[in-house]
């Protein structure tokens, strides 16, 4: 299984130095539909479990800004801090990965067949 990756920057304990700034993402105000965006990235299956927290990168003095789950949808991955910078600072997604969620009526669909042994995250 071939899973798209989104919401990693290079700022993250987890992101990589060829991931893209997150400062590049934030916005004055967020998505027409933000508050579903936000829902939908609360709601992905733990792919990884990563035990402990992440602060917040932008701001340390805002505390901690989540877990370092890396969570799925079936089609994308996203780490599990990601619903938080989207409801803070209005994070800017991928245009696709917003359509995958309207696409699935802003459900995250049952998936019972991940193959933990085979899977790639691109």
């Amino acid at each position: 299984m071939k899973l798209k990756r989104q919401g990693f920057y290079k700022e993250m304990p987890y992101g990589d130095q060829s991931d893209p700034s997150i400062l590049q993402f934030i916005r004055e105000r967020g998505e027409i539909d933000e508050d579903k965006i936000y829902q939908y990235l609360e709601k992905g299956i733990v792919l990884m479990a990563c035990g402990g927290i992440v602060k917040d990168i932008i701001n340390p003095d805002n505390g901690i800004a989540g877990c370092p789950d890396i969570l799925t949808d079936g089609i994308w991955v996203w780490p599990g801090d990601l619903a938080y910078y989207v409801k803070r600072y209005h994070l800017e997604l991928d245009k696709n990965f917003i359509q995958t969620m309207r696409d699935n009526n802003w459900h995250i669909k049952d998936i019972t067949n991940i193959d933990y042994d085979d899977w790639d995250i691109v």
